[in-house]
């Protein structure tokens, strides 16, 4: 290699250096360097592929991919097969080798949703209204939570359902991890949570934005090396669940192609009178569901409460009898129709329909029920009732209740009803 002196002393002071912006290299490590490569070379034949693995020293692995083939069957083949049933791991909507995106805005509850799964699951318990048959290994790899959080939402589960994994659920955390968190889009992060996948049922990958790293989320190609891994995971008969997020528009942010090979796609919104001082009270909509119709995958609305003991439990209802309570509600307190639309998000036929449930249903049995509820009322004075209370004196459900105050009741501000 020449130094600026040698270089000097071979143009004189002043003289126009050749060598000047050139990378230069001694002409006689030059050749060793070709010739190290010539040897290299030989070891692979011309038709060779050259395996990335193999230049880079990876143990256990041939320098050589083995060759693949596809594998054909004739539709008289295939139904001479005798496949074993898919089993149900939370009925009826979850079974086996499904694969499924749960997504929903920032804050709206993905991972209170996608942990009451894994804890129903991993217990052979009961999340919300649907019930796992028995207990099955699973593992949740969490990407963003503080430890600390993450127990405390595992704890509050774990009582409001009263459910034990019994070590059935792992849970993979950034916090316990020396490298972060595996990023699923390259091979070395699949191969990561690979490792711990043993025996296991049931995946749960939340969320996207935090695991699957590189590349532009809104392009095809980005998404394809987590996608061939999601199908050999359930050509292994692993089910697996991804949380993902909801962009400006309310779809899932980024290429639409996440939802081509997928069975199941579950949005969580917010109902139309939520705020937040409610904490974790969310609607849920089965938005795809391969072979699934009707009431399996009927839209439900969840809240996380306190019970009297100040104990955590969760209620359900149909998203229909959220939408004629709030119809109720808003009619007793004078709203025309045309109002109660505006103020639900919902066409004006909606709330005719849901108010013409509420006449029909006032039959002469419940037109007795009516007076009682009018008498209650009546005794209360100014004081007024809330509908629970109501409910509880007269022993029958709340929502029945509601159907009697339509007319003959007004709302106050702090829910309680006085006679009209």
């Amino acid at each position: 290699m020449l130094d600026d002196n040698d270089r000097l002393r071979a143009h004189g002071p002043g003289a126009l250096n050749p060598w000047d912006g050139l990378f230069c290299v001694n002409p006689h490590e030059l050749l060793k360097q070709a010739e190290a490569l010539e040897r290299l070379a030989a070891k692979f034949p011309p038709s060779a592929a050259i395996d990335p693995e193999h230049l880079r020293g990876s143990p256990g692995r041939s320098s050589r991919h083995p060759e693949r083939h596809l594998v054909a069957v004739t539709a008289k083949d295939l139904l001479a097969r005798v496949l074993p049933p898919r089993e149900c791991l939370l009925g009826p909507w979850l079974r086996a080798k499904d694969l499924g995106m749960i997504y929903a805005p920032t804050g709206r509850c993905k991972t209170w949703f996608s942990l009451g799964i894994a804890c129903a699951v991993g217990a052979g318990g009961r999340f919300l209204i649907w019930v796992a048959p028995m207990a099955r290994q699973v593992l949740y790899v969490d990407g963003e939570l503080p430890i600390e959080l993450l127990q405390e939402r595992i704890r509050i589960i774990m009582r409001s359902c009263n459910l034990d994994t019994q070590g059935h659920l792992k849970l993979i955390t950034p916090d316990l991890q020396e490298f972060g968190t595996p990023n699923i889009a390259t091979v070395e992060g699949q191969a990561m949570i690979e490792e711990h996948l043993g025996g296991v049922d049931l995946l749960v990958l939340d969320n996207l934005s935090c695991l699957c790293r590189g590349g532009v989320e809104n392009e095809a190609e980005s998404w394809e090396p987590v996608q061939e891994w999601l199908l050999r995971l359930r050509s292994r008969g692993i089910t697996v669940l991804f949380d993902h997020h909801a962009g400006r528009s309310g779809n899932p942010r980024g290429t639409s192609k996440r939802e081509d090979v997928i069975d199941l796609i579950v949005g969580l919104k917010a109902p139309d009178n939520y705020t937040p001082e409610e904490g974790a009270r969310f609607e849920i909509h089965f938005e795809k569901a391969r072979g699934l119709h009707g009431k399996a995958i009927e839209a439900i609305e969840a809240s996380l409460q306190a019970d009297a003991n100040g104990n955590p439990v969760w209620t359900t209802r149909t998203i229909e009898d959220a939408v004629l309570r709030r119809v109720i509600d808003l009619a007793a307190d004078g709203l025309s129709q045309a109002d109660i639309a505006t103020e639900i998000g919902r066409h004006k036929s909606t709330v005719s329909r849901a108010l013409k449930n509420v006449r029909e249903k006032l039959d002469d049995e419940a037109a007795k029920v009516r007076v009682k509820v009018r008498n209650l009322l009546n005794g209360a004075g100014k004081e007024g009732l809330a509908p629970e209370q109501i409910a509880a004196q007269l022993r029958i459900e709340e929502q029945e209740v509601r159907f009697h105050l339509v007319g003959c009741a007004k709302r106050r501000s702090d829910g309680r009803w006085i006679a009209s």
